[in-house]
C-alpha cells in the first residue's frame, strides 16, 4: 500500500498548480502519489498537469465546488493517509515524511497538522499560525467548535478515518468552512497532533480573498454549529458553550461590516450577540449603528483612538 495519496483540488489556478505540484514532487517521503482533481477548470490546467506526465494522476470533473472535488481525490486515494495541498498553496520537503513518522506512533491520532505561514511574492506577509492563534493538541472536538486553527494544506489524516465520517460534508450552506466542519466531526471521534514547525507555505492573493464572501461566510458559521449541534447528542447540553461562540463570531463580524460602513449589517450582528451576552462594549457599537454617516466615521475614529492607547 502506498503510505500517502496527495490530494490537489483545483479550479483555474494554472499560473499556480506547476509550483504547487513541484512542491510536491520535492518531498522527502517518496512513497506517494499525487492525485490533481481539476474542478471544471476553463483556462490551461490540464495542459499544466500533462507535463508532469506520469508523476501525477489527473482527473476532471464538472464543477462542483471543494468539498465534492476532496472527496473524489479521497475516493481514488491509494494510500494509508491522505494530505490535502490547496492549488495555490506550497509544501517544504520534509512536511510529509515529519507527518507520517509521527502519525505511525499512535492509532488515536487521526489526524496531524502542522503550523503555517503566509507569503507573497516569496516574502511573508502575515504571523504563523503558532503566533496568530493557541494551537491545540489531543482531545480538541470542544476546542474546535471556538476556533479552526488547522490549514487544509497543513492535513495528514488516516483514510479510514475520512472514510469513517464520510469525507467532507457537500452541504452547499457550509461552503467557506466544511473544511472546520470535518475537523470537528474527526476530533469528536480521534485525538489530533502536530508537528510544531511551519511546513506549509500560504499563499496570500487577490484571487483567494475574491474568493471569500464575508456575509455568506457567516451565515455558513451559524448553519454549521446549528448543523454539529443536531448531530453529537452530547452537544445538546452545551447551551452555553454554543452561546459562547455565537456571541463571538456575530461581534467580530459586526465590528467588520462596522469598520467598512455597513451599519445595517452591523446591527443585525450586534443584536444577535446581544441575545447571546449582554455586553456593554457591544451595546456601545450596536448604539453606534444608528448614527448619521458623518457622525459614525466620527464615531469610528474615536474608537480606532481609544484602542491605540
Amino acid at each position: 500500500m502506498i503510505k500517502v495519496s496527495v490530494v490537489i483540488p483545483t479550479f483555474n489556478r494554472a499560473k499556480l498548480l506547476a509550483e504547487t505540484i513541484l512542491s510536491a514532487l520535492d518531498q522527502t517521503l517518496a512513497d506517494r502519489e499525487i492525485i490533481v482533481v481539476d474542478d471544471g477548470s476553463t483556462d490551461d490546467t490540464s495542459e499544466v498537469v500533462k507535463t508532469f506526465q506520469e508523476r501525477v494522476i489527473y482527473i476532471r470533473q464538472p464543477n462542483s465546488g471543494p468539498a465534492n472535488a476532496r472527496n473524489t481525490g479521497v475516493r481514488m486515494a491509494k494510500g494509508k493517509y491522505v494530505a490535502f495541498l490547496d492549488s495555490d498553496d506550497l509544501w517544504l520537503p520534509e512536511k510529509l515524511e515529519l507527518q507520517y513518522q509521527l502519525i505511525e506512533q499512535n492509532l488515536n491520532w487521526g489526524l496531524i497538522f502542522t503550523d503555517v505561514m503566509w507569503f507573497s511574492d516569496g516574502q511573508v506577509m502575515l504571523p504563523t499560525l503558532r503566533e496568530k492563534y493557541q494551537l491545540h493538541t489531543g482531545e480538541v472536538f470542544e476546542k474546535l467548535l471556538f476556533d479552526n486553527w488547522i490549514a487544509t494544506s497543513s492535513v495528514l489524516v488516516r483514510k479510514e478515518y475520512l472514510e469513517e465520517v464520510r469525507g467532507f460534508d457537500e452541504d452547499p450552506q457550509i461552503m467557506y468552512v466544511e473544511d472546520w466542519n470535518l475537523w470537528i466531526r474527526l476530533a469528536h471521534r480521534y485525538q489530533f497532533a502536530m508537528v510544531d514547525k511551519v511546513l506549509v507555505k500560504r499563499r496570500y492573493h487577490q484571487n483567494r480573498l475574491g474568493l471569500v464572501n464575508p456575509e455568506k461566510q457567516f451565515k455558513a458559521i451559524l448553519y454549521n454549529l446549528e448543523k454539529l449541534r443536531r448531530s453529537f447528542p452530547e452537544l445538546k447540553d452545551k447551551a452555553e458553550l454554543f452561546s459562547q461562540k455565537y456571541y463571538q463570531v456575530s461581534f467580530q463580524r459586526g465590528y467588520e461590516d462596522l469598520n467598512v460602513f455597513e451599519p445595517k449589517k452591523a446591527r443585525s450582528k450586534f443584536a444577535l450577540a446581544l441575545k447571546h451576552k449582554k455586553d456593554l462594549k457591544v451595546l456601545f457599537f450596536y448604539l453606534l449603528t444608528f448614527l448619521p454617516p458623518e457622525l459614525l466615521r466620527v464615531g469610528k475614529r474615536m474608537v480606532n483612538l481609544f484602542k491605540g492607547r
